[in-house]
């Protein structure tokens, strides 16, 4: 189950004994039924939408990844009375994924690791600072960059810069340890001709320790799920980005339509009709055919009435207090 969920899983052919056909026999009726109850179950998804075969459609895409799929059709060919269906898909499943290490420019605020900051530290800087001083050296416009230049350097100071990930778990580090010391020790006496039963008394400890490498593995899973289930109400970010680093949505673009309704996947191509659907929703204020928008005045039974209203301390303290905890604090940068 859990190498389902962190795999893209595609089945694809004819599907004719599982077709719902008038008159089919009950058999297949209840084959057919039971694979839209195993697609149900599993969250599969059926993309051939088109017929392919004397109108029935008879050969399936089926996979668990409902962004995989960008477009489907189906042409006639020779080779066989079915349709020839073409199935574009937004990246190919089957290469391998590198991990790509995130990088941060150092002179930002998002190479710093705050959860490690020392906000005690932090804090008496930002108060011993002169701002009104740093107001006055410059002129209006060149003070955003001097403040964000001068609070990046207090932050550099007081937060350490963020670790490049090893990529592996390090709560299963004594075990890897372990089990590299077993695996040397069984090259070992493979090389020297040991006896047999020695072998495969150090390759059972071997599997044994694999075996509870993957079992720490999945532990540590279920726990940052249930940890993340668990902080949905008192800390919601916690949550969604849990939730967003299991994603497996690709975002980018991976082909358009143009004006033949032909597909395209060339970049300069795509970037070009791209800019001229966004143009197509603006006008040139400019031009003699452009007139100002008329509004009907709408129709007010209950006219509003200017009234005072007070705020006192104690409502802005109480206003301050409902903000989460977890909200940001400088949202600017």
């Amino acid at each position: 189950k859990q190498w389902y969920q962190r795999r893209v899983a595609i089945t694809a052919g004819d599907w004719e004994t599982t077709s719902v056909l008038p008159g089919g026999s009950l058999e297949m009726q209840q084959a057919a039924q039971a694979l839209l109850v195993f697609m149900s179950k599993h969250l599969l998804f059926q993309y051939v939408l088109c017929p392919t075969r004397k109108g029935n459609i008879l050969d399936l895409f089926i996979t668990n990844n409902d962004r995989l799929v960008t477009n489907v059709t189906t042409s006639p060919t020779s080779l066989s009375d079915h349709e020839l269906v073409d199935v574009m898909m937004a990246w190919n499943p089957l290469s391998n994924e590198k991990f790509a290490i995130p990088k941060f420019d150092e002179a930002s605020f998002r190479s710093l690791d705050f959860n490690r900051g020392d906000y005690g530290l932090l804090r008496d800087m930002i108060v011993k600072t002169d701002w009104s001083e740093l107001r006055s050296s410059c002129s209006f416009e060149e003070f955003p960059a001097l403040f964000t230049d001068v609070l990046l350097g207090i932050c550099s100071a007081c937060v350490p810069r963020k670790e490049v990930p090893s990529g592996r778990p390090k709560h299963t580090n004594a075990l890897r340890r372990k089990r590299n010391r077993q695996n040397a020790r069984l090259q070992a006496l493979i090389a020297n001709g040991a006896h047999e039963d020695h072998i495969k008394s150090v390759r059972r400890k071997v599997a044994l320790l694999q075996y509870d490498i993957r079992c720490a593995h999945n532990k540590r899973l279920d726990e940052r799920e249930s940890n993340a289930v668990n902080k949905i109400k008192t800390n919601s970010k916690f949550f969604y980005s849990y939730a967003k680093s299991l994603s497996k949505i690709k975002s980018s673009i991976n082909m358009l339509f143009d004006k033949n309704s032909e597909i395209t996947t060339d970049p300069q191509k795509m970037a070009d009709l791209l800019q001229e659907q966004f143009s197509s929703v603006f006008s040139d204020p400019n031009s003699s055919n452009v007139s100002d928008p008329v509004f009907p005045p709408p129709d007010i039974s209950s006219p509003l009435e200017l009234e005072e209203f007070q705020i006192s301390d104690e409502d802005i303290i109480k206003a301050v207090s409902s903000i989460p905890v977890d909200s940001a604090l400088i949202p600017l940068l």
